[in-house]
């Protein structure tokens, strides 16, 4: 000891937590999600696209619509896929539903995925199939990146084929 020169183990001793730190739950719902789109850049500028995390779109009705990410063509930067990754503690409704829907069809995005960490009512599951929007529910977050890098890579592929076809 510095304060008194005593000798003594480690087993003799208490850790004081002196800091804690944490994230509100809006913040960490963020978090998570800019977390799992990251993995998926890398991977997605193999294949001659871009992602661009957060980003804003103009609709045909000249609002500006927010994603959570935009996935583009890095040849003629043409918008291939809008997602939101909505984080909830309580389960989602259609109103969420609803309001992706009119933000996907103003920007007339190509094709469009909805992910969420919670449950998902059967009305507003029933709606996003409807309007034919992509929906991936993953409640464990540490899977998240890897699914997410499996359906974005299993969607901008099957446009590649409808293209060419």
């Amino acid at each position: 000891c510095r304060s008194c020169s005593s000798v003594f183990s480690q087993n003799e001793t208490d850790t004081l937590e002196i800091y804690s730190y944490g994230l509100e739950s809006k913040d960490r719902d963020n978090s998570i999600a800019e977390w799992a789109l990251m993995s998926t850049v890398k991977e997605l500028s193999k294949f001659g696209y871009s992602l661009r995390i957060n980003d804003e779109i103009k609709g045909l009705s000249g609002v500006m619509h927010r994603f959570s990410g935009v996935v583009h063509d890095s040849s003629d930067d043409s918008v291939k896929l809008v997602l939101d990754i909505v984080s909830s503690d309580s389960e989602l409704g259609e109103q969420h539903a609803l309001s992706f829907i009119l933000k996907v069809k103003d920007v007339k995005a190509e094709n469009s995925l909805l992910v969420v960490n919670s449950k998902i009512s059967s009305e507003a599951r029933r709606i996003i199939e409807s309007q034919k929007i992509n929906l991936l529910v993953a409640t464990d977050a540490t899977m998240l990146p890897e699914r997410l890098r499996t359906l974005i890579g299993s969607l901008l592929s099957e446009m590649g084929m409808k293209q060419k076809a």
